[in-house]
């Protein structure tokens, strides 16, 4: 009689394991199902997501704009070297870090009027200065010009260099001009801190073709 209460109890046991290990089974494949359907709208977050998982693969295209950026969701770090100068106007930085000199070029070529006059152009730096551009003396030409020669200001217009806080301006091939004079905005606060600067010449005679080619350089203190 009791092997007999034995059998019957072990019979009556294994229905109700069969069952468990298979709810159990029918749990791990509905897991393995959940899709955004399931998920709530807005409930999850940065910290339920591995660090560093996900990948360009997992945005989709064209989603990540400049803006994102910007406004700080996302950081430089998150884009590559070349998405990061394209959104600040081809340059990485928004103020030239101490140290770090920069180039540039211009070409202008024209017919002078009937009476030869002077001319005043505009540049800026690709940013902001690391300290303001303020009078005369931060701007000046290259050291063999007759007019506001700077002998820190040695290199060429091959080669444009700059001593820490100046601006050095290269003049090379000119025709029908002279006279260059180069010098930072007189009195605008404005102007000085985002790195603007410009360059005064005169044209030698009217009704005349002229031209030249300047190259520039900075260095940031």
């Amino acid at each position: 009689m009791r092997a007999w209460r034995s059998r019957v109890r072990w019979s009556a046991v294994v229905p109700w394991a069969v069952v468990v290990l298979v709810a159990s089974a029918g749990s791990a494949s509905a897991a393995a199902m959940i899709t955004g359907k399931q998920i709530r709208n807005n409930t999850v977050t940065s910290a339920d997501i591995k660090n560093g998982s996900l990948t360009g693969a997992d945005i989709k295209d064209g989603s990540v704009h400049g803006a994102d950026v910007l406004d700080g969701s996302l950081s430089w770090a998150d884009l590559p070297a070349g998405s990061r100068e394209a959104l600040v106007d081809t340059s990485p930085w928004e103020r030239i870090p101490s140290g770090t000199t920069v180039v540039g070029t211009w070409y202008t070529s024209y017919l002078t009027g009937p009476v030869a006059g002077g001319h005043v152009q505009s540049f800026q730096l690709p940013a902001l200065p690391s300290a303001p551009l303020v009078g005369n003396d931060a701007v000046n030409m290259q050291n063999v010009m007759p007019v506001d020669a700077d002998p820190a200001c040695s290199g060429s217009f091959a080669g444009p260099t700059a001593p820490a806080g100046k601006v050095c301006l290269y003049v090379y091939g000119t025709s029908n001009v002279a006279g260059f004079n180069g010098k930072a905005f007189e009195a605008d606060v404005t102007f000085n801190n985002a790195g603007t600067f410009v360059l005064g010449w005169t044209d030698l005679a009217a009704s005349t073709q002229s031209l030249f080619a300047l190259a520039w350089a900075y260095t940031a203190p």
